[in-house]
């Protein structure tokens, strides 16, 4: 299991848990459990910053453990970058340049969110149309979201080394 594959399972698992969470809260005080749910996804989404404070330092070790760099590489598993563009970090900036990867991040949540406005548009009721399109709009911020933890599973290796690239090369 590569670093990826970890972050990404424990984003899932993060995400899930607040969002249940958010559900028995919003039953329970609310007594409307889609008030929870959306509750609880977005109390998921503004801790998620938080992560390196409050993640408990065993498992922030798990998920960050550099994985071997002579392991087979199995065909349905993420890219290994090499260790040169993985681990070489430029002298300048003092870490990754991540501005590319705000850029595919941003580009992936626009395309779903898209997509997610134009089906809830042609799904809705005759007159509900631009509840259709609000409601499908934040759907695919959903989708969005969920599969943004997938990438290293199905990004193609060309996107996934552009995003990383350093500014050295």
């Amino acid at each position: 299991m590569i670093e990826a594959d970890r972050v990404a399972i424990v984003g899932w698992v993060w995400f899930i848990a607040w969002t249940l969470a958010g559900d028995a809260v919003g039953r329970w005080i609310f007594a409307c459990p889609g008030t929870g749910l959306v509750l609880g996804f977005l109390v998921a989404l503004v801790t998620l910053p938080a992560w390196p404070w409050i993640m408990p330092p065993l498992l922030d070790d798990w998920m960050h453990e550099p994985p071997p760099v002579l392991q087979p590489r199995h065909p349905w598993r993420a890219h290994l970058r090499t260790e040169a563009a993985h681990w070489q970090e430029p002298a300048d900036t003092g870490g990754r340049d991540l501005r590319r990867v705000a850029l595919v991040a941003g580009l992936w949540f626009v395309f779903w969110m898209a997509i997610g406005a134009v089906i809830g548009g042609l799904l809705s009721k005759t007159g509900q149309t631009s509840e259709g399109i609000y409601s499908g709009f934040f759907n695919g911020a959903w989708w969005a979201l969920l599969t943004s933890f997938a990438w290293p599973w199905f990004m193609p290796s060309a996107v996934d080394r552009w995003m990383y690239r350093s500014q050295m090369g």
